[in-house]
């Protein structure tokens, strides 16, 4: 479902195919626990200075999915001391991440502004 999250210059129905995959995502973070929580965030931590584009267009919209986890504040603490990473991909040199990286913001901020207040 990852590679979903992966836009591509020929991928005209990415927007929809991208929405249900958070969604999903989203879904098994608020059912599975902390295990899928922390296979989140190691992934991410280990792909989001990755070479390769898709990576870093995965990883600020996977860690956007554990918006959804129970437990608020424990998520929210992942969020403050994630962001700085997830931040420089807005800078990024390609579009693709960079646009990635502002969904996964508009989701962040939606469920937590608190995150952006405290790392401003």
């Amino acid at each position: 479902m990852a590679s979903i999250l992966i836009l591509s210059d020929s991928d005209k129905d990415f927007p929809e195919m991208r929405e249900g995959a958070v969604k999903t995502l989203s879904t098994f973070v608020s059912c599975c626990g902390i295990n899928l929580v922390e296979e989140i965030t190691d992934g991410v931590s280990k792909v989001i200075n990755s070479p390769d584009c898709g990576n870093r267009q995965a990883s600020a919209l996977l860690f956007s999915c554990l918006c959804e986890y129970p437990d608020k504040a424990y998520i929210e603490g992942c969020f403050i001391n994630g962001f700085a990473h997830l931040y420089q991909l807005i800078n990024d040199s390609e579009e693709l991440v960079r646009r990635n990286t502002l969904s996964g913001f508009a989701i962040l901020a939606e469920n937590f502004p608190n995150v952006f207040l405290k790392n401003n």
